[in-house]
């Protein structure tokens, strides 16, 4: 998660910019992507509910380092992993079963009994939905950069095996530069790729993120992590 956390500098330069003004070129055509943020979001749960999905995404930084972070989505299970964190449950419209990962079993095991949605705080079912939705933010992240008018869409592309669209940002001004590429899943609006580069002039500082898909699952080759049942 740390390598994840990486980004948000780079993100808070774009941020700052944009907010103190000063602005002197927000190069692009002002093109849009074909789904929005929602609609995205919809996609990803109809995905999930139907034929599932285990996506892997690779985060790199400046660091010259990288890691992987994996999630997906079943018959109502949803799991996440990221370095040594791994995370399975199991929700559907009426109860919510966590597990927690055993490693000696090699095996997700129960974390208490299952729990009837109906039974709860509307809080605790808030959190839940919020949790499960949660795991799903990076599939769609590439909406919060799109917002601009400097955004190009670049052509067709096909990227970890999916047909997608490819854009590009570029933005300068006095107190520095920023240019990043998108590339979106034309299917699905699922973000495959953000590759995200900063010049900060104040303090000279500047950075390079990226988190890209590498493996990029659907239907019956998605397998449910071992689990208790």
């Amino acid at each position: 998660m740390k390598k994840i956390l990486a980004l948000l500098p780079l993100i808070a330069v774009l941020g700052l910019a944009g907010c103190e003004g000063g602005k002197e070129t927000d190069e692009g055509g002002g093109d849009h992507l074909e789904y929005s943020e929602e609609q995205a979001k919809a996609k990803v749960k109809q995905l999930g509910e139907s034929d599932g999905y285990e996506i892997t995404y690779e985060v790199k930084s400046s660091d010259n380092e990288s890691s992987h972070y994996t999630l997906g989505a079943k018959s109502h299970f949803y799991w996440a992993g990221v370095e040594e964190a791994r995370y399975l449950y199991y929700v559907d419209d009426v109860s919510y079963q966590p597990y927690y990962y055993d490693s000696d079993a090699l095996e997700f095991k129960k974390y208490g009994e299952p729990q009837l949605l109906e039974d709860m705080a509307e809080d605790d079912r808030h959190d839940i939905t919020s949790t499960r939705d949660g795991f799903a933010m990076f599939l769609y992240s590439g909406n919060s950069f799109a917002t601009g008018d400097g955004l190009t869409k670049k052509g067709q592309v096909t990227f970890a095996g999916r047909n997608a669209t490819k854009y590009e940002y570029k933005w300068a001004a006095v107190q520095g530069s920023a240019s990043y590429e998108l590339i979106i899943d034309n299917e699905t609006g699922i973000t495959l790729k953000i590759a995200l580069s900063a010049q900060y002039n104040v303090t000279g500082e500047s950075g390079f993120a990226s988190v890209e898909v590498t493996s990029f699952k659907t239907g019956s080759v998605v397998e449910i992590p071992a689990h208790e049942k």
